[in-house]
């Protein structure tokens, strides 16, 4: 190891500008890190969630980043940055936006279903029979002409019962657990 590259925890990058492989290394960082300071014998790039997730679309893998970070290292890459970016990425396209007859929607690129999104939620001491009450009027606001017109207003189609267990897409879209 004994490239123009100075890997740090926090992420950023320094090129020594001198080093034989020093332009070899600027293309290829410039790929997903961004330059941030240019004086004349080290520059400072910083590798952010946007430049990962742009060299992303781009077609490239966080292998060939830290293959590149690698290669180019004078010392070890710290594994927290080697961590950071193999997550970053590996968010990529999870989420998508979709367009179906009833207009755009967010979903999951797996299954392209609908997310759930805007829960109404109450208090858990509230008596069951108001629960019952609530959770009925919203689940069957569709099957009348006052509710579809509210479900108009908001551009919903209806309210579906759900699980916490259904946000873990979310969840772990955005690198939850």
């Amino acid at each position: 190891m004994n490239g123009p590259l100075i890997v740090q925890s926090d992420r950023t990058v320094l090129l020594e500008v001198a080093h034989p492989q020093a332009e070899e290394a600027r293309h290829e960082l410039a790929v997903f890190a961004e330059l941030e300071r240019a004086p004349e014998f080290v520059h400072t790039y910083r590798i952010t969630r946007l430049g990962l997730w742009n060299a992303r679309a781009a077609g490239h893998t966080a292998e060939q980043m830290l293959a590149t970070l690698e290669r180019y290292a004078k010392f070890p890459v710290p594994q927290t940055v080697s961590i950071d970016i193999e997550e970053t990425v590996s968010r990529y396209g999870r989420l998508v936006i979709s367009r179906d007859d009833a207009g755009l929607f967010l979903g999951t690129y797996e299954d392209r279903g609908v997310l759930p999104q805007d829960p109404f939620v109450y208090r858990e001491t509230l008596c069951p029979e108001l629960k019952k009450q609530i959770q009925d009027t919203f689940l069957t606001l569709d099957q009348n002409a006052d509710g579809k017109k509210y479900l108009d207003n908001v551009d919903a189609e209806k309210f579906v019962e759900m699980k916490d267990s259904d946000y873990n897409v979310i969840r772990e879209a955005g690198g939850g657990k």
